[in-house]
């Protein structure tokens, strides 16, 4: 029986395509490939494709991450975080289930936890800064 990411992963609703470049953030709702480049954040529901010729400059934060191509950024996911041989990420990773094939590329932190849920809320929490206080 096939798992929610892997029928999220045949069912591609976004494609950024080779060639195209995407500066800002980008936010989607179901499974994007991206084959182009993002210099941006990368926030989606779904699952995250990142393409042989496909870079991310920024955070990727999504269900899960299957990367193919480069990836400078922190990457969140709240099931599993696949980086294959021609793949590399180069920042800090959150997932509950990691994989990385042989030749592939990681430098940074992993933080693993069972629970999904409680992983993403702790970087969230750790992302809000605190209120600045004026002195008097």
């Amino acid at each position: 029986m096939m798992k929610r990411a892997e029928k999220e992963m045949a069912k591609i609703n976004t494609v950024i395509g080779v060639g195209t470049v995407v500066d800002g953030n980008l936010t989607t709702k179901e499974t994007t490939r991206i084959d182009g480049q993002v210099n941006g954040d990368v926030f989606s529901n779904g699952n995250i494709i990142v393409g042989d010729q496909g870079s991310v400059n920024g955070s990727i934060t999504a269900y899960s991450v299957f990367a193919s191509g480069k990836v400078v950024g922190n990457v969140m996911v709240k099931d599993k975080i696949d980086i294959t041989a021609t793949g590399s990420i180069i920042g800090d990773i959150y997932t509950k289930l990691l994989s990385i094939d042989e030749k592939a590329v990681f430098q940074g932190q992993c933080k693993m936890n069972q629970d999904g849920n409680k992983l993403l809320k702790e970087v969230a929490e750790k992302q809000i800064e605190e209120p600045v206080t004026e002195e008097k």
